[in-house]
C-alpha cells in the first residue's frame, strides 16, 4: 500500500502472484493452503528472496466466513518468534440477496417503463 501513497507511485508496480487450495472437509470446515510471491516492476524488476506460505482452516456458513490462518515466510533469514507462522484472522460476511424476490430484482421491461411515464 505504501507504493500508492508516495510521489513516485507511477514508477513502481507491486505484483503478488499467488495460488490457493481449499479442501472442503464438511459444510462448515475447510483447509486452506496458499503460497504467495512478490516482486516489483519498474525501472528494473526486483523479486524477493523467499515466499510466504499461508495455511489454516476456514469456518464458513451461508452468510459468514472465518479464516484462522498462519502466515510463514520461507527462504529468508528472520527472527520469527512464531515457529509455525504469524497468526492471521480474516472474517467475512456476505448477503445472499434473499431479502428481495426474483420479481423485484428483474429490470422493468421497456414497454412498461414507457407506459409509466405517461
Amino acid at each position: 500500500m505504501g507504493t500508492f501513497l508516495n510521489d513516485r507511485s507511477n514508477e513502481y508496480l507491486p505484483i503478488v502472484p499467488a495460488a490457493g487450495f481449499v479442501g472442503r472437509l464438511s459444510d462448515l470446515f475447510a483447509v486452506i493452503i496458499e503460497p504467495a510471491y512478490a516482486f516489483v516492476v519498474g525501472d528494473r524488476t526486483v523479486g524477493l528472496d523467499g515466499f510466504l506460505l499461508t495455511y489454516g482452516v476456514r469456518l464458513s456458513g451461508t452468510n459468514f466466513g472465518v479464516d484462522l490462518l498462519l502466515v510463514r515466510p520461507f527462504g529468508v533469514e528472520e527472527d520469527n518468534p512464531f515457529i509455525l507462522g504469524f497468526p492471521w484472522l480474516a472474517v467475512t460476511y456476505r448477503t445472499d440477496g434473499s431479502s428481495r424476490t426474483q420479481e423485484e430484482m428483474r429490470p422493468p421491461e421497456a414497454s412498461s417503463a414507457i407506459q409509466r411515464q405517461f
